[in-house]
C-alpha cells in the first residue's frame, strides 16, 4: 500500500514530471503560460488549465493506491450539467481517446479519470515510466476534452 508521502518527495516527482511534459512536447507543459517554470507543488497532485474556469486536467497519487491518476475535475455550481453533458458524449471521447475512463462522482464533484496500476511513489528508478504514461494522458485528456468544455 502507498505511503503519503512527503513534501519534499512530492515536489521531487512534480519536478521531474514536468520535464517529462517538456520532453513530451504537447499542450500541457510544465512551463506556465507567462513563461517561466511552473512550480511544482508539496502535495499529491498537480493541475493544470485546460482553457475554461472549473474544469482542470490534473495528475495524482491518489492516497493509499498503488496507482496514478490522469483526470479531468470538474467543479463548481454547474458541475452536474457539465458532467451529464460530456458523459453524453461517453462512446466519442472513450474512441477518440483509445481506452476506458472512469466517470466517477466524488463527495462534491466529479472527475474522468484513467490509472496506471503499480505505480509507487517510492520508487524513483520508476518514475519515467510513471511520467510518461502521465505526460501522454493529460496531454490527449487536453486533446479530446478543450473542445467539449
Amino acid at each position: 500500500m502507498r505511503t503519503i508521502g512527503t513534501d519534499e518527495m512530492h515536489v521531487s516527482y512534480w519536478t521531474a514530471f514536468h520535464e517529462a511534459l517538456e520532453r513530451a512536447g504537447g499542450p500541457v507543459s510544465g512551463r506556465k503560460r507567462t513563461g517561466g517554470k511552473r512550480t511544482p507543488q508539496p502535495k499529491p497532485y498537480m493541475s493544470y488549465p485546460i482553457g475554461r474556469g472549473r474544469f482542470e486536467l490534473c495528475a495524482t497519487l491518489p492516497r493509499k493506491m498503488d496507482k496514478i491518476r490522469a483526470e479531468l475535475y470538474i467543479f463548481g455550481p454547474e458541475a452536474t450539467e457539465s458532467y451529464n453533458r460530456l458523459r453524453n458524449q461517453r462512446d466519442d471521447i472513450t474512441r477518440e481517446l483509445g481506452y476506458p475512463l472512469e466517470w466517477e462522482k466524488t463527495p462534491t464533484n466529479y472527475r474522468i479519470s484513467v490509472y496506471l496500476d503499480d505505480a509507487y511513489l517510492e520508487r524513483k528508478d520508476d518514475w519515467p515510466r510513471q511520467h510518461k504514461w502521465l505526460a501522454a494522458r493529460v496531454n490527449e485528456f487536453h486533446r479530446v476534452f478543450s473542445p467539449r468544455v
